[in-house]
């Protein structure tokens, strides 16, 4: 079918099956919800390059971004040696209502 698929854990749990990681093209979580699935304490764009390899190299996910609020999303893409930060604007929110959906 030729489409990608992304799967989006939240709310997170600790114990999900392994498949979950590995057959969406692109996984993404939260700072917490990648601590929550990879037992590293996600509090900075370092901490997210630890969490997205370890996901890689232990549940075999794909892409992996993990979105950090207000300091941005980190990517890791197939081939670990591309990974980069994507930074966020600073807005004024008036109600953040969806805005994880939104993502």
């Amino acid at each position: 079918h030729k489409v990608t698929s992304i799967f989006n854990l939240a709310p997170a749990v600790a114990d999900i099956e392994d498949d979950l990681f590995s057959l969406p093209d692109i996984f993404c979580v939260n700072e917490s919800e990648a601590s929550i699935v990879t037992g590293i304490t996600v509090t900075s764009p370092e901490d997210a390059a630890k969490a997205a390899k370890f996901l890689r190299r232990e549940k075999s996910a794909k892409i992996v971004i993990i979105t950090l609020g207000e300091q941005g999303s980190y990517v890791l893409p197939l081939g670990d040696e591309n990974a980069f930060l994507v930074p966020c604007e600073k807005v004024d929110a008036v109600d953040a209502s969806g805005a994880g959906d939104s993502f």
